[in-house]
């Protein structure tokens, strides 16, 4: 009988191309500081909407189990990916964004400590970087509030918390990703997830000393997309 591993770690790759070197090793990074303390994990690379040199990348330098998702959308690959792996945790991270080495291991233990609790755990900072290296508006760091600092209207005007995470599987089925809805302007899954989750009465928790890196290409955007309704209705039943 197969043994279920205690997390399942997905990369999600599209368009990153040789900006996956990165990732793949802050991931392998990671992921060797969680198992040199006892944790079994396995990897995966989920591709949806993968571009020619993106799969070519993967086929020259990449070890792990490579996954074809064929989704409408992010959120849509999103829960595809969840069904496919069999972690009873699960982090995910974009291609072209990296974790700090400590990610995987603190939030980890962070998780069994709080085995019961319903919570979806963040790195405590996320740090925007740039190849231009003197052009210091490309430079901003953003501190994930904890529980108690964020005000549920926030929400309403943007998004806190960084992409990645890692959570109880049993959370991500109770509230998958939601699927775009272009004509309402609900695009933003990731935006649009956190916001149903705060609905559910589930946290967002930082984990201190852990950092997430996302590349910007520019002054970044706020998203053209906005959250659903679902959280304002009434709060459903916490997930057994």
């Amino acid at each position: 009988m197969t043994v279920a591993p205690d997390l399942s770690v997905v990369i999600f790759a599209g368009r990153q191309g040789r900006a996956l070197h990165g990732t793949v090793l802050s991931v392998e990074r990671a992921v060797a500081r969680a198992r040199a303390a006892g944790a079994t994990i396995d990897i995966t690379v989920a591709l949806h909407d993968a571009g020619a040199t993106t799969r070519e990348w993967l086929r020259e330098h990449c070890a792990h189990e490579c996954l074809e998702i064929d989704a409408a959308c992010l959120g849509g690959a999103r829960n595809r990916a969840r069904e496919a792996v069999a972690g009873r945790y699960l982090a995910f991270l974009d291609g072209g964004e990296l974790w700090s080495g400590t990610f995987l291991d603190s939030a980890l233990r962070q998780a069994r400590r709080k085995d019961g609790d319903q919570v979806v755990l963040r790195p405590a900072a996320s740090l925007g970087f740039s190849d231009r290296y003197f052009y210091q508006m490309n430079y901003a760091t953003r501190f994930v509030p904890a529980p108690d600092e964020c005000e549920p209207e926030a929400l309403l005007d943007g998004n806190p918390y960084p992409p990645t995470f890692l959570a109880d599987r049993r959370i991500l089925e109770a509230v998958p990703f939601p699927t775009v809805d272009v004509a309402r302007g609900w695009d933003a899954v990731d935006w649009w997830w956190c916001a149903n989750m705060l609905g559910a009465g589930i946290d967002q928790v930082p984990v201190a000393g852990t950092v997430h890196y996302h590349p910007v290409t520019g002054r970044e955007q706020p998203s053209g997309g906005r959250p659903a309704p679902p959280w304002l209705e009434r709060r459903p039943d916490r997930i057994g």
